[in-house]
């Protein structure tokens, strides 16, 4: 969650962060989880396994988990690949315990924001504060991770925003790359038909000099 707002993949203990809303908060990033195995095969299976640490936030995860609450999504830094080639990861951070996993369409997973919003934020909250045993706290995780939902809601935003302008701009050159191809036809064509014209007056005036002369000069002419 932490890695989201702070808007970068390895964060300290403490962290600035900027909020959707454009305000500025520090953020206490507490380990829950370490990766212990990850694996991506061919088909595009994803396999994990995390070792959930002792303390608060792991206690968290370990409920939450049981509960089908929320779930892991990798953490990963990218390199976008353009237009017409894929995306490439460049490295590896671990998975973060979120309210809108990846990879959870073999889970059942209650997810914030889907249709009875209001019923599963309050289950949320009850799973947070039967770990922590404090209201105040609970509430305080729980305004964080819709914190970290809007964040990754507003990065994704942004890329389809860059994905859009930059579609655009791809659209304009290969307008304007029709056009100059257009442009470049147009004249080569014309240069054709230009030379023809020139070739058949050439002619004409070929006919036209050779016609002028006497029947006995343009014999004369023709043998030697």
């Amino acid at each position: 969650m932490a890695a989201a707002l702070a808007g970068k993949m390895n964060i300290g203990e403490v962290e600035a962060a900027t909020l959707p809303d454009g305000g500025k908060a520090i953020v206490s990033n507490i380990p829950s989880n370490v990766t212990v195995a990850f694996d991506v095969y061919p088909e595009g299976v994803v396999s994990h396994s995390q070792e959930v640490l002792d303390t608060e936030t792991g206690k968290i995860v370990s409920t939450l988990h049981a509960s089908r609450v929320g779930g892991f999504s990798w953490a990963c830094p990218w390199v976008d690949g353009g237009r017409g080639k894929p995306t490439r990861l460049s490295g590896f951070s671990g998975f973060d315990y979120v309210l809108n996993p990846g990879f959870s369409s073999n889970r059942g997973y209650i997810l914030e924001g889907a249709a009875d919003t209001a019923r599963q934020g309050q289950m949320i909250l009850e799973c947070l504060a039967a770990t922590v045993k404090d209201d105040r706290k609970a509430e305080e995780y729980l305004a964080g991770w819709k914190l970290d939902t809007q964040a990754r809601l507003a990065a994704l935003e942004d890329a389809i925003f860059e994905s859009t302008a930059r579609q655009a701009e791809l659209t304009e050159r290969l307008r304007r790359s029709e056009e100059t191809a257009s442009t470049s036809k147009a004249q080569c064509e014309s240069a054709i038909l230009e030379a023809a014209a020139q070739k058949e007056r050439l002619e004409g005036l070929i006919d036209a000099l050779a016609s002028s002369f006497p029947a006995s000069s343009r014999k004369m002419c023709s043998t030697r």
